[in-house]
């Protein structure tokens, strides 16, 4: 395939998903540029904080069950370890054969 045709080809797939990204990247700005004008540095700063506080959350939940599932097969482990029988201690000092 020559590179002429190539570019015939994908001409008309890139020019879709450029006019179609184009309204997308406007509409997001335009609504950051209206929420940013429309709200107080305080009311951005709550939001922001709340943002990050469930942020936060989430990353502490996620870990904690993390921990929880390491302590749950460790403990299965050291259980199991205990409900078996304890091997009979062997002397120190053998007898000396004669």
């Amino acid at each position: 395939m020559s590179l002429k045709t190539f570019m015939e080809s994908t001409s008309h797939n890139l020019s879709i998903k450029f006019e179609s990204s184009a309204p997308a990247a406007s509409y997001a700005t335009n609504g950051f540029v209206y929420t940013w004008g429309a709200m107080t540095f305080n009311q951005i700063m709550m939001l922001i904080g709340i943002v990050l506080s469930l942020a936060t959350f989430a990353v502490n939940l996620y870990f904690q069950k993390r921990r929880d599932k390491r302590e749950q097969s460790l403990y299965a482990l050291q259980s199991k370890q205990a409900r078996r029988p304890l091997p009979e201690p062997q002397p120190d000092n053998p007898p000396e054969e004669s």
